[in-house]
């Protein structure tokens, strides 16, 4: 994962307070977001308190630091998650992340 150069998290609030999600995945993802300048982007799946959460470094020159997923680009409007929208406006999302992602390439 430190070698990512795009990850696109579908964060909900079970996503949010997984042990496994905070401890092992984000921080190693966050890191090379900090330090490899990797795109982060992420899609509200369901109500959650993603800009409230931090989470925290844990390894790197980046140790301690504390992170919140809520400051990099959303696909979407964090106040309308994916559940409540229609098929067609998820579509619409998905669409405009595909192309986001192509421009990160």
């Amino acid at each position: 994962m430190s070698k990512a150069k795009v990850a696109i998290l579908m964060v909900s609030q079970a996503f949010l307070v997984s042990a496994f999600i905070r401890n092992e995945e984000l921080p190693e993802l966050l890191s090379a977001a900090e330090k490899e300048h990797a795109t982060i982007m992420w899609i509200p799946v369901s109500a959650s308190n993603v800009d409230s959460t931090f989470i925290e470094v844990n390894k790197g020159d980046e140790k301690g630091k504390k992170i919140c997923i809520a400051d990099y680009q959303a696909a979407g409007d964090p106040a309308k998650p994916l559940r409540s929208l229609s098929k067609h406006k998820r579509d619409e999302i998905y669409l405009k992340l595909q192309k986001d992602v192509k421009e990160c390439f």
